[in-house]
């Protein structure tokens, strides 16, 4: 079986460690047969700097690499949703394989920093209710108004409001929300991330949660795709059989990865 990863960074993106050399001997060590390298493109900063500069120069070297690992080029665009224009833009100018698209910050009053930066502490759970609420309201307009091909780590804020702050949001009260985003992915033949970033560290999780998985299949999702979401090459590819496992118990028989952005099928049996 194939092995092919299609969530990773390097040190194009501004908070990855290992070169894009680094992350494929990573890659090759943990017995994978092709990687994503897929560098952030987070709009907020591409609308500010007017540059792509570095994305353009992590596609060049994901084909450059591109020899015994199978290494496919790809951009992950951060708040797209800010400016579906600008995101468009990019890209075109890159041509890439594959396009994630992500929110990894809300637009929920003064709190529109990314959610990694933001304190937690003292937040309400009325504020934690709301700031959740328009989490997905944002991924639900991004679905609906920005052309991309992979749905990554849909449950992402959870990660450290729980995982750091040590709150306790679940995603039960947003299980409408959830249901029309993964009806939305569904419609669009998007591809739903099983994300295997968290797994083996203090908060080892999914993103999302297997229970999403298993209800994503019950409504017909048939796409997915396995990203171990590296920032530094010790962890990529490390969790990519706990991922096969999890696909087979909610009722996938296969997983997929994308090429010149066509979906391609990999069966797990």
């Amino acid at each position: 079986m194939l092995k092919i990863d299609s969530h990773n960074h390097t040190t194009h993106s501004h908070d990855a460690v290992s070169s894009p050399e680094e992350l494929c001997a990573g890659a090759l060590n943990f017995g994978l047969d092709g990687i994503v390298i897929s560098d952030h493109a987070d709009i907020q900063d591409y609308t500010r700097k007017e540059s792509i500069a570095h994305i353009l120069a992590s596609v060049a070297d994901a084909r450059r690499l591109d020899g015994k690992l199978q290494v496919f080029a790809g951009v992950e665009l951060g708040e797209a949703v800010w400016s579906p224009a600008k995101a468009a833009e990019i890209v075109a100018a890159v041509n890439p394989d594959v396009v994630l698209s992500s929110v990894h910050a809300v637009r929920y009053g003064e709190y529109t920093e990314c959610f990694s930066r933001l304190d937690f502490t003292d937040w309400t759970d009325r504020m934690l209710d709301e700031y959740m609420v328009q989490y997905f309201a944002d991924m639900q307009e991004m679905l609906e108004r920005v052309d991309m091909d992979i749905l990554p780590h849909l449950s992402n804020p959870v990660k450290y409001i729980n995982g750091r702050y040590g709150k306790s949001v679940t995603l039960v009260p947003y299980s409408a929300a959830i249901d029309k985003i993964l009806k939305t992915v569904i419609e669009k033949e998007i591809a739903l991330e099983l994300n295997l970033a968290l797994i083996g560290t203090s908060y080892s999780v999914t993103m999302p949660e297997a229970d999403v998985m298993v209800r994503y299949r019950q409504l017909g999702g048939r796409f997915v795709t396995i990203g171990s979401d590296a920032h530094i090459k010790t962890r990529i590819g490390v969790n990519f059989d706990h991922g096969i496992r999890i696909l087979k118990e909610a009722g996938f028989d296969s997983y997929n990865y994308y090429q010149n952005r066509e979906i391609q099928t990999v069966k797990i049996g």
